[in-house]
């Protein structure tokens, strides 16, 4: 073991051994990369520098590198600023987790918020004398004055290389169900480790918050004596997109065709709550079903007000193996303010065929 504060190697023994390292950004090795001004965020230190670099006020131009959810918030954070934020993703459409139809009116309201949206676009290198100062992709260059990179994370378990622990090819820890690695006595969890998938049924790397509290409880449960087993997740998330909300649970359309699952969708826009009490907003719902048995594989949704939590009705009926069919007559509540006497979700489920 490498003891940090003194640069020194040291021997240890342990009855029980919890690998919970978590994970570190990924910096592609981008020419100039080292330009001052390139930010991640990966830990705590990183948000103060980025604050303490907005806060001089002489930063008017943001790049942000990557489309995913800390790119997203990201974004948010920087376009409430009043900054001139330009977002640019080597995939075809914003928050590769979600399907395509899903994320196009939130990529829309990027846009009309000001953020200058490039897909389908490779960034090549920075330039700049000491200080960031360009952004070079393979169609086009980019004013900045800061640049932050999110384009992924990366498991922090390098030292685990040379050892007889189990790992996945991005370099996640191998766990059962008791969060137990290959060797006996040695357990891991959270962003440095695979869990379960109840969707797709296969050990995925799924690096969250929420799950790394459930890897801990666990964990904590097992060494303890306990026989706890870990079901396991659905990926269930959820993001606010400035005024918009998206969230998801389970199987995508294109995770189901990945699988090849005999499956179909159903895809409607309804309202948050009664269209005849003020304001109602649209909400787009999406299920992915068995074409034969009408057993829920996942949702996803997309909207503004009270869209997002709607999610974990979808979360619940996918654990608990429930239909279409089920799910479309299920007793949610109802009141004009909060929902119409079939809500969005309802109707969805009931228009699948």
């Amino acid at each position: 073991i490498l003891n940090i504060k003194t640069n020194k190697i040291f021997t240890d023994s342990f009855d029980k051994l919890i690998i919970g390292t978590g994970a570190s950004a990924i910096i592609p090795k981008w020419k100039n990369v080292e330009l001052e001004s390139i930010h991640v965020l990966s830990v705590y230190g990183d948000s103060i520098a980025i604050k303490q670099k907005l806060d001089k006020k002489n930063i008017k131009n943001v790049t942000v590198v990557g489309a995913g959810f800390i790119g997203i918030e990201l974004v948010e954070a920087f376009i409430r600023r009043g900054l001139n934020v330009t977002l640019i993703e080597l995939g075809e459409h914003i928050l590769s987790s979600f399907d395509q139809d899903i994320v196009i009116e939130l990529q829309q309201h990027l846009i009309e918020k000001g953020v200058s949206l490039k897909l389908n676009e490779k960034v090549i290198k920075f330039e700049g004398k000491n200080k960031v100062e360009k952004v070079i992709t393979n169609k086009g260059e980019y004013q900045t004055d800061l640049v932050i990179i999110s384009v992924g994370i990366s498991p922090n378990t390098k030292f685990l290389q040379n050892s007889n622990i189990s790992m996945a090819k991005n370099g996640a820890i191998k766990v059962n169900n008791l969060m137990e690695t290959n060797i006996k006595d040695i357990y891991a969890g959270g962003d440095c480790s695979l869990i379960y998938n109840l969707a797709t049924k296969e050990y995925n790397y799924l690096p969250m918050g929420n799950n790394a509290n459930k890897q801990g409880r666990v964990i904590a449960e097992n060494i303890n004596g306990s026989k706890f087993e870990f079901l396991g997740v659905l990926g269930t998330t959820v993001i606010k997109v400035i005024d918009m909300e998206a969230a998801k649970t389970g199987l995508t359309e294109k995770e189901a065709e990945r699988l090849n699952k005999n499956y179909k969708t159903v895809m409607i826009s309804g309202k948050n709550h009664a269209g005849y009490y003020p304001n109602p907003e649209k909400i787009i719902v999406k299920i992915v079903y068995e074409q034969d048995t009408y057993k829920i594989l996942g949702a996803s949704l997309v909207g503004r007000k009270d869209t997002a939590l709607r999610i974990n009705i979808f979360a619940v009926a996918i654990q608990s193996n429930m239909t279409t069919k089920e799910l479309g007559f299920l007793d949610l509540a109802y009141a004009p303010p909060f929902a119409g006497v079939w809500d969005v979700v309802a109707v969805a489920a009931n228009l699948a065929k």
